[in-house]
């Protein structure tokens, strides 16, 4: 897994983080102070840098533009709760990789964090579907029916569960609930990943797959949601079990093609 440094000088903060950070394996680097985090960047080069944008001795935005000027490509993510738009738009010019919520659970900081780290290892498994729906017996339908017609799929009840699964091996082609919402999850009592923020976090990690999404209003910004990624088809739900296994076989057909240099995939426009 990766090196990551973690700078913020709220001390619980950075070692809670640490803590769950490095139970999902990473080594991680811990800095109270910008001046100390510069100093561990420049001793260790981690993989990905986590930076609070409020530190006494120096800011976040000044260790970032020193970063940049010792490795221009570092991976460097910004946390922040209470950052300004400028102090935004000044990240981002130096190239920042991402920004990050501080509100977020845990949980979520990782798996976001998991989906850079991951990304210079990720591998297609041929042929794969994964299903990321918070119904129960949605998921026990769609995954029954598909597997009786010799489709290998996979399932997970929210984004994060999905990242998760994905760490090892990228499905094929991810089909989405956009109805995910900000449904609390009973064994973390905290909100999950929303299907705009698992869309996101594709985004970031340069997802290869497909991805099919099933919601229950077709809205003009739904292509912007998953920009640069692969939309084969947009399903209006309620979706029949037949009607998701004739996309899902022509998605993974459409991606195995393009997987070996055929025509790029374009978006199927029909919904029926």
């Amino acid at each position: 897994m990766a090196t990551i440094l973690l700078a913020d000088d709220d001390e619980n903060f950075c070692n809670l983080l640490k803590v769950v950070l490095s139970h999902r394996g990473h080594a991680v680097l811990t800095a109270y102070n910008g001046r100390e985090a510069l100093r561990l960047f420049r001793q260790h080069r981690p993989q990905i840098t986590l930076l609070d944008l409020r530190m006494p001795e120096m800011d976040g935005l000044e260790v970032l533009r020193r970063i940049r000027t010792t490795d221009p490509r570092a991976v460097v993510m910004i946390l922040t709760a209470m950052g300004t738009d400028k102090q935004e738009q000044e990240a981002r010019q130096q190239g920042v990789t991402d920004f990050l919520n501080k509100h977020l659970p845990f949980a979520s900081l990782a798996a976001l964090v998991d989906s850079v780290g991951t990304e210079s290892g990720l591998f297609i498994k041929p042929g794969t579907v994964l299903l990321v729906d918070k119904s129960d017996e949605t998921r026990d339908l769609f995954k029954a029916f598909l597997r009786t017609h010799v489709v290998s799929i996979r399932t997970a009840r929210n984004g994060l569960e999905a990242l998760t699964l994905m760490r090892d091996a990228l499905p094929h082609l991810v089909v989405l609930d956009m109805d995910l919402g900000g449904i609390a999850d009973p064994r973390q009592a905290a909100p999950t990943m929303t299907a705009p923020e698992f869309l996101h976090a594709l985004r970031r990690m340069r997802y290869p797959g497909g991805l099919l999404l099933m919601c229950n209003t077709i809205e003009h910004d739904m292509e912007a949601q998953a920009s640069n990624l692969q939309i084969l088809d947009l399903l209006q739900k309620p979706v029949m079990p037949e009607r998701l296994l004739v996309a899902a076989q022509a998605g993974v057909a459409i991606m195995e093609e393009a997987s070996y240099g055929g025509p790029k995939p374009r978006m199927a426009c029909s919904l029926r």
